[in-house]
């Protein structure tokens, strides 16, 4: 178990998974063992990137505005432990009165460590807006191309630290924005302080610029109580202020 953790954690997947899947493999399915190598493969599923998945998303906003995502990413070791991404996806939008919207996208990425306490993750894609029919009053179909991007870093400066800072810059995805083909950059900066065993505290901010002129600064706040365990639990207050 310490093995296929330790290999995980390193970005060597296959050969992580290829452990844990000998531990389920060799010990009785009522084991100690192999429901510890289950509820390992289980809880960090989300937090980290499997050699191939495949994801669907759907969002529906009080505006009537329908949003669905089919992606998938595909994981590749290069460079000893660094992970190259491919990340296609394909999205539709729709709202009454409007022409659908369809948006393929190509990404990809590099996630990786630079020392025993630095990670970086690099993603870029290429959007390509198009719609059936003219949207609002303009003459011709959305036909927009944009590239995007995201970068941060994660630096541990110490035992129970964390600090993410980065930046990214991507299209606002309604029909509004698409139309006028508006877009926005942000930087990012935020801590996290596990200073009890199951208590964390989180502050975060970023500074947004959009390209019709509008500026955002967000701050955001926050405490957690976290249960681990087969069944994870987290509860606690936000705070958050924008202008």
């Amino acid at each position: 178990m310490g093995l296929g953790r330790c290999l995980i954690w390193n970005n060597e997947l296959s050969e992580g998974f290829s452990v844990l899947r000998s531990v389920k493999n060799d010990f009785a399915a009522d084991s100690s063992a192999a429901r510890e190598g289950n509820n390992f493969v289980l809880t960090y599923l989300d937090s980290y990137t499997i050699p191939l998945g495949i994801e669907a998303r759907g969002s529906w906003d009080s505006d009537d505005l329908d949003a669905y995502r089919l992606s998938a990413t595909g994981a590749f070791t290069v460079l000893g432990n660094k992970l190259a991404l491919a990340t296609p996806a394909v999205t539709t939008f729709s709202q009454p009165g409007h022409a659908n919207i369809i948006a393929p996208r190509l990404g990809g990425g590099l996630v990786g460590t630079l020392a025993h306490n630095w990670a970086f993750h690099a993603y870029a894609w290429l959007d390509i807006f198009r719609s059936n029919e003219p949207l609002f009053d303009s003459p011709e179909k959305l036909d927009w191309n944009r590239m995007g991007g995201d970068l941060w870093f994660t630096w541990l400066p110490a035992p129970r630290w964390r600090i993410d800072f980065g930046g990214n810059s991507t299209a606002v995805e309604t029909f509004y924005a698409l139309n006028r083909q508006i877009h926005y950059e942000q930087a990012n900066l935020s801590t996290d302080w596990r200073f009890a065993r199951h208590f964390t505290a989180g502050i975060a901010g970023n500074l947004a610029d959009y390209s019709d002129g509008n500026p955002k600064r967000k701050l955001a706040a926050n405490l957690r109580w976290r249960r681990e365990g087969k069944w994870e639990i987290q509860v606690g207050p936000d705070l958050t202020y924008m202008d």
